[in-house]
């Protein structure tokens, strides 16, 4: 599969995804200063997504036709829930699937997600299988190590 990764210039600049930060009308303040060769949105969680839909997530997945290419950034431990959202994400014309395996705050990581998930690497990579289902292109941001962050 030929992603978008393969057709930005060298070196490429990311917006980063930030947890209350890069919403889309963030996202259009950044724009209107230097846009991005990718974007990416706020963390969303799978399984809240899963339960409850959209009413969960708070916005998180809404994007406009020039933020492109666009990233969502997934978390969550259940490879269902991650299933049922990448395909959603697809469905909804994101580019790319980025998978938060970084996140050190405590309720991400208590209920597996986030860093949690390097304590888990057989999860780990049943999360990534779920997400590439998707047929997008699936990245993964992490750490260096748990006891470290």
């Amino acid at each position: 599969m030929k992603s978008f990764w393969h057709q930005l210039p060298r070196p490429f600049f990311v917006l980063a995804p930030m947890e209350a930060v890069t919403d889309v009308v963030f996202r259009h303040v950044v724009a209107a200063a230097a846009p991005p060769d990718v974007w990416f949105t706020e963390f969303t969680n799978a399984t809240g997504w899963a339960h409850a839909g959209d009413k969960a997530i708070g916005g998180r997945l809404i994007k406009t036709d020039d933020e492109q290419p666009i990233v969502a950034q997934l978390w969550g431990s259940d490879p269902e829930s991650m299933t049922k959202l990448a395909l959603h994400c697809a469905e909804l014309g994101y580019d790319g699937i980025d998978i938060n395996m970084g996140c050190p705050d405590q309720s991400a990581v208590k209920s597996g997600g986030g860093a949690g998930m390097i304590k888990n690497p057989e999860n780990a990579a049943a999360i990534i299988s779920a997400a590439k289902k998707s047929g997008l292109p699936v990245s993964v941001k992490t750490r260096l190590g748990y006891s470290k962050i």
